[in-house]
């Protein structure tokens, strides 16, 4: 392990020592892990006096399955959707092949326009689900309300998202009114692509960010490089795409074609930025279980995982079986020889 994951580590343990004072009460702001509520001044073995929440589960570490129930609910929950979603993507787009490949051959009216029914719909549902699952995933932790990075990701990630879709269509909706083919043009036709791919890019990047401390929060040392190096892929794509764009006037096809290629690599970027957000998506889903499971323990209602000794006792017997008669085949007097 390198020296950025051992600092990361000693970070993310919390000194009991220095959170307390020589009285036993909590000395720093120490956000509740149920409510939110500062802890400064409670004894460290006391309760919160909003929810009743001990103050030792505040002390521990900063691993996911230690904060909020209902906020790991609702981020593992956001999870699951953003899966479902990226399942439809896959649909939509070998649904979209079919639908090019019966055009080409049948052209079956009605069928054809069943095709195009069914892609909007599916599109529509997959631009709602992603939507609700990035609000989902970056839904505040009450114990971490402090943290200002985390902040500034969070609304990143969720307003870039967004105002995506709209911005497009009202981007759109402009064209009719602006004339593309004035002096300008060059310069409109800039800006309509840049300020739509600008906000899907920063709303992508903040998104891995949070997620990435989420990944840290959770010691998953290779979630987060992995993150890191697709963060600064989407950044350099979007820089690249925007310079080719700016260049394509002056320069023609040479730029373009970087461009393209820009594209390709951010595709590619994309399916592994799916697959990162996945693997959250399977640690965020075992936290959540070992909450579940830690929780019905308390409540009596949950046992621990039976032991194997009792099976190994019931075989002894029937090993020593074994053992005694393979014993008698081997003292029993051989047959005479003929």
């Amino acid at each position: 392990m390198n020296t950025i994951n051992q600092a990361l580590i000693a970070r993310l343990k919390l000194n009991r020592e220095a959170l307390l004072d020589d009285a036993g009460r909590v000395r720093i702001d120490l956000a509740c892990r149920s409510c939110g509520y500062n802890l400064r001044g409670i004894a460290g073995d006391g309760t919160c006096p909003e929810c009743g929440q001990g103050v030792e589960d505040a002390l521990q570490d900063d691993r996911p399955e230690h904060s909020n129930p209902a906020w790991l609910g609702r981020t593992a929950l956001g999870g699951n959707l953003f899966g479902i979603a990226a399942l439809l993507a896959v649909a939509i787009v070998l649904l979209l092949i079919f639908t090019a490949i019966i055009a080409d051959i049948t052209r079956h009216g009605q069928l054809i326009a069943l095709l195009v029914v069914v892609l909007w719909a599916l599109t529509f549902a997959t631009v709602a689900l992603t939507l609700t699952a990035v609000w989902l995933i970056t839904s505040k932790d009450p114990t971490r309300h402090h943290i200002q990075r985390e902040t500034v990701t969070r609304w990143t990630a969720r307003l870039g998202l967004t105002s995506f879709g709209p911005l497009v269509i009202l981007l759109l909706w402009l064209v009719g009114f602006v004339n593309l083919y004035g002096p300008w043009r060059g310069v409109l036709a800039i800006f309509f692509v840049a300020l739509p791919l600008v906000t899907l890019a920063a709303g992508l990047i903040a998104l891995m960010l949070y997620i990435q401390t989420l990944a840290t929060r959770m010691t998953d040392w290779n979630l987060v490089q992995s993150i890191t190096t697709v963060c600064y892929g989407l950044g350099v794509c979007t820089v690249l795409f925007l310079l080719s764009m700016v260049l394509a006037f002056p320069l023609g096809d040479p730029a373009w074609f970087c461009g393209c290629c820009t594209l390709v690599l951010a595709a590619a970027l994309g399916l592994w930025m799916l697959l990162l957000i996945e693997c959250a998506r399977q640690d965020l889903n075992a936290a959540r279980q070992r909450v579940k499971w830690s929780l019905e323990y308390q409540q009596g209602k949950a046992q621990p995982a039976p032991s194997t000794r009792p099976a190994q006792a019931k075989q002894a017997p029937t090993n020593e079986v074994s053992n005694e008669n393979e014993d008698a085949e081997d003292d029993a007097p051989e047959p005479p020889r003929p």
